[in-house]
């Protein structure tokens, strides 16, 4: 090879291979409209021919919680190291601002640690130093958030193991170890202020455009659509950030965070991973999974891909537009009054969808009894944050595309302290034009069976089953809960579309216990980091609130990685 070919050879690479300042740079070439740097940066053969608009020490793509988490703790920790968190949207637009806000903290390490440990089951188990990272962190969150604000009137704590109206210890109580389990929320006191009334909108007004502003620099409507990377050491160095005349090369010093949140309003990537095109997301519509391929680039390594916190069969209006009895804080679900069915007329799932399933709830009214609670919990409720009892384990089922859920005038008219009834608290049964949107109405089973085209056979079986499970006060199928069945027999009668309806994803790259986002080798990708849900450590089974506390505690992890620098 002469010399020519190999300098052509050289610019090749740099424009077209796990480069990715290659993939931004070309795209400019092959024909986008000219961006402010992009038609100079375009003819880039070499890192050092790219001319950077700005340069920080770190940059943090995403906002929600583990962003700010990373932030914050750079501002508040760091030397004085700049840092510039870049939004999607207009403010944080993922899931954090969408959750109910609540993180996870303990003061018993060791028993903590053993339920987590056992969370995480006996294949492909996250390494024991990334365990021992989300468990210190879990131990640090409260008297972190304590420092950086969030007490007094703020910050609402439940003791560990300590009973509530809300049960007590984890989700998986089989497991040993989950009464080491409080709970966090900022905002949620009584007296809480209501502009701090949850931890991501907290963090947004109070730090990032409070008191540490002036060492923040946040820019929202900026996406970041590549990573820059030498090709030489493998180096993360920047990212491409903003569209069209935006379009803007930001050099990082340190590092880069990203803390994009999952792939959730990406139909394409929930086919693949989930074979779930056809789900809906519960929460923010911004996280299509840009994370995932800039990573692909660069050849980083991806775990727990098929992994998703939240997974239910979930109302629809009859035009597919919008979800509707979105009250999953509520105990019990909408669907204690009635049964949810395939296209083929039959049950198919525990579709009882009691949100969470800690000691205490419904299930237990006597908070006091927390052994009998474990027991009830353990052998009837069918869903634990989406993962589902079978054969009594708790994974994540195949949903069907969709199917509709079925109740009665009885179910409809039902309202018990505020719970409202099949169609849930926000609809006003009464209101006949709002209930035609949500929902066929029929006088007989089997019209409304041709009305919704599933067999008519199958759908009057199902449903003369169901009612002689009640009358007999068993669910010989399913096992749902006596004290929350009710039966199916005052006309009309109704069907509601159902779709697969999920929190967030939680696949990812893969990370160290550094928070550093490892390449197929196993090995660090040096100046890149990563927080929260993309690529969280949930992969097994998932406690709830643990999320928020990931986005925390990786958030910390990947800033001081970045300080230590």
């Amino acid at each position: 090879m002469n010399g020519n070919e190999l300098q052509q050879s050289r610019r090749s690479f740099i424009k077209t291979a796990g480069v990715v300042i290659a993939g931004a740079a070309a795209a400019g070439m092959a024909g986008c409209a000219p961006q402010k740097m992009a038609s100079t940066n375009s003819s880039a053969a070499t890192l050092d021919e790219i001319q950077w608009d700005e340069e920080f020490d770190a940059i943090v793509i995403g906002g929600g919680v583990a962003g700010q988490s990373a932030a914050i703790t750079i501002a508040t920790e760091g030397n004085g190291e700049s840092v510039l968190l870049l939004e999607k949207g207009p403010q944080p637009s993922g899931n954090s601002p969408f959750a109910l806000g609540v993180g996870i903290w303990t003061d018993d390490r060791e028993k903590f640690r053993a339920y987590f440990s056992n969370m995480q089951g006996d294949y492909n188990r996250i390494p024991e130093d990334v365990i021992d990272a989300y468990v210190d962190g879990v131990m640090e969150n409260k008297d972190w958030l304590e420092s950086i604000g969030a007490a007094d009137n703020y910050l609402w704590v439940t003791e560990c193991g300590a009973p509530t109206a809300d049960g007590v210890g984890g989700e998986y109580p089989e497991l040993g170890g989950g009464d080491s389990i409080g709970w966090l929320g900022v905002g949620m006191a009584e007296d809480a202020p209501k502009d701090a009334d949850h931890i991501c909108m907290w963090m947004w007004n109070s730090k990032l455009h409070g008191d540490l502003a002036d060492k923040i620099d946040t820019r929202t409507n900026m996406p970041v659509t590549a990573l820059v990377q030498d090709p030489d050491t493998k180096t993360i160095v920047g990212v491409i950030a903003g569209e069209g005349s935006d379009e803007t090369y930001i050099k990082a010093n340190k590092g880069v965070v990203m803390a994009l949140g999952g792939f959730e309003s990406n139909p394409e990537m929930m086919q693949d991973y989930l074979d779930c095109g056809a789900g809906v997301p519960g929460a923010g519509q911004m996280n299509t999974g840009d994370g995932i391929t800039m990573c692909y680039k660069i050849n980083a390594d991806m775990w727990h891909m098929n992994s998703v916190a939240g997974f239910w069969m979930f109302g629809r209006d009859l035009e597919d537009t919008a979800s509707t009895c979105n009250i999953l804080q509520k105990y019990p679900s909408p669907k204690e009054f009635g049964i949810t069915v395939g296209t083929n007329g039959r049950r198919f799932y525990q579709d009882w969808d009691g949100y969470m399933c800690n000691p205490g709830y419904e299930l237990n009214p006597d908070y006091n009894n927390v052994e009998e609670g474990r027991k009830l919990m353990r052998t009837h409720v069918g869903s634990r944050h989406g993962h589902m009892q079978f054969g009594g384990e708790w994974p994540h089922l195949p949903m069907p595309e969709k199917g509709w859920f079925i109740f009665d005038q009885n179910g409809l008219m039902h309202n018990d302290e505020g719970l409202g009834g099949a169609l849930g608290a926000n609809v006003d049964p009464s209101d006949t034009e709002t209930v035609a949107k949500l929902a066929y109405k029929a006088d007989t089973i089997e019209e409304l069976a041709g009305m919704i085209d599933v067999p008519t056979e199958e759908l009057v079986k199902t449903v003369e089953r169901w009612n002689r499970y009640v009358a007999q006060g068993e669910d010989e199928a399913f096992y749902r809960p006596a004290e929350f069945m009710h039966p199916l027999d005052t006309p009309p009668f109704y069907a509601q579309l159902v779709r697969p309806h999920f929190l967030n994803t939680d696949g990812g790259p893969k990370r160290s216990a550094k928070g550093e986002v490892l390449d197929t080798d196993g090995q660090p990708i040096p100046g890149l980091y990563a927080a929260g849900e993309f690529g969280s450590v949930w992969s097994h089974y998932y406690q709830g609130a643990g999320n928020i506390a990931e986005c925390m505690i990786f958030g910390r992890i990947c800033a001081r990685s970045i300080i230590e620098k």
